[in-house]
Formats: structure tokens, C-alpha cells, sequence
């Protein structure tokens, strides 16, 4: 068995979650108009990944995890250069770690519930160097397999029949700020795991805990 045989191989069983997640991230880019709608395929996305870390990083090639962790790690970087790049978007240089600070006391602190059940901001925090848009309303779509896999993260059991709500937890995972819902996509859609969100993103592994402990928090205050 080559090289290239083996290493398409390796990277088979997680593929499509890889997909998964950056289909996720182009349609919560879609829906809030920061790329033009079907233009860019997760497929093409994901392959011109992984062509790059075959030809360009051959020194990680037959390191099954390091392939994994750089290929997501690539993904997130790449979604953020498509969107600057569409919208010539130049956002002020803030560390990640602070931004997640920031959106970490807007989930703890500054969300409540109106009588419709929407979440909205007790004050506004002019220290966060973007601001939450209102979303249109739109069908929650997810196979069954990460519908489940949602639910698991925002610590929804099944008895609780949670696809009666689709529409609202669709609208909560909408208002969640953009770089926690990064994070939540990485954990549901790409099934990764906090340690590897954390090397993907080059967080603490505390921190990570802490954006989808709140995450949860926030949706029970929500719902």
C-alpha cells in the first residue's frame, strides 16, 4: 500500500464529519448573507484540505491524529478566510480566548427569554467587536444521526421528545455568539472531542469545557 492509498484510508472514518462541519459553517454563513448562497461545496473544501496536508505537510502524513487535528484546524481557518475574503470583513485583531470571555459573559449574564421564548440581550456590551444580527426563521435541517448528536451537546435527553422543538432550538443555536458556535460544531457536527477541539483551536482544554458548559446553561434558560 502506498502512501497516498494509506492516508486516504486513515482519514475515511472521520471524513464525514469533516464535511459535516463545514457544511455547517457555510450555511450559518449562507443564512447570515456573509457569502453568496451555493457557491462554495463542503466536499471541494474538504478535499483541497487534505490534497494540502498529502502534498505540502508529508511530515504528519502517518500520523492518523495530527492529520485529524490539522485538517479541522485548516477548515476553521479556511471558513474564516472565505468569509473575510466574500465580505472584506477586517475584524479588529482580538485574541480568540478574549472574544470567548466576552461571549461567555454575554451566554452567562446578559441573555434572558422574552414571552415568544426568543433570546435577548439585558444590555448591550460594547467590548465584543461584532454585534448579533436578527435572524430569519428558517427549517432546521439536520440528519438523525446529528440532530442526536445536537441534542447530546446541548444535554437534551431523547424522553423529552426534543424534535417536537426543532424550530426553537434552531433559533437559540442561530443566536449563539460566532465563535461559541463555532466550538458547538466542532463538538456536534464534527463529533470531535474537547481535547481535540482545543488543539484544532489552540485553546485550553478548560476552556473549551467551559464554552459548551454554558452553552447548555444558556439553552435550559431558554427553553
Amino acid at each position: 500500500m502506498n502512501d497516498k492509498t494509506a492516508f486516504f484510508k486513515h482519514v475515511k472514518p472521520w471524513l464525514p464529519n469533516l464535511k459535516s462541519y463545514i457544511t455547517a459553517r457555510l450555511k450559518r454563513a449562507e443564512r447570515n448573507g456573509l457569502i453568496p448562497k451555493n457557491m462554495y461545496v463542503a466536499s471541494d473544501i474538504s478535499d483541497e484540505i487534505l490534497v494540502h496536508i498529502y502534498e505540502k505537510e508529508n511530515d504528519i502524513i502517518h500520523d492518523e491524529k495530527k492529520v485529524k487535528a490539522r485538517a479541522f484546524a485548516l477548515a476553521a481557518k479556511k471558513m474564516d478566510e472565505l468569509i473575510k475574503r466574500e465580505k472584506d470583513i477586517h475584524k479588529k485583531e482580538i485574541p480568540l480566548g478574549q472574544i470567548l470571555d466576552n461571549e461567555l459573559r454575554f451566554m452567562n449574564e446578559a441573555f434572558t427569554t422574552d414571552a415568544d421564548g426568543d433570546l435577548m440581550p439585558v444590555e448591550e456590551l460594547d467590548d465584543i467587536s461584532y454585534h448579533l444580527e436578527d435572524y430569519k426563521p428558517h427549517i432546521f435541517l439536520a440528519s438523525d444521526d446529528t440532530r442526536r448528536e445536537i441534542y447530546r451537546t446541548l444535554g437534551i435527553a431523547e424522553e423529552e421528545k426534543p424534535e417536537d422543538k426543532a424550530a426553537s432550538i434552531d433559533r437559540f443555536l442561530q443566536k449563539l455568539p460566532e465563535e461559541s458556535q463555532n466550538i458547538f460544531e466542532l463538538r456536534s457536527y464534527g463529533l470531535l472531542s474537547t481535547e481535540e477541539i482545543a488543539e484544532v483551536l489552540s485553546l485550553e482544554k478548560e476552556k473549551v469545557e467551559t464554552v459548551l458548559f454554558s452553552i447548555q446553561k444558556a439553552y435550559k434558560r431558554f427553553g
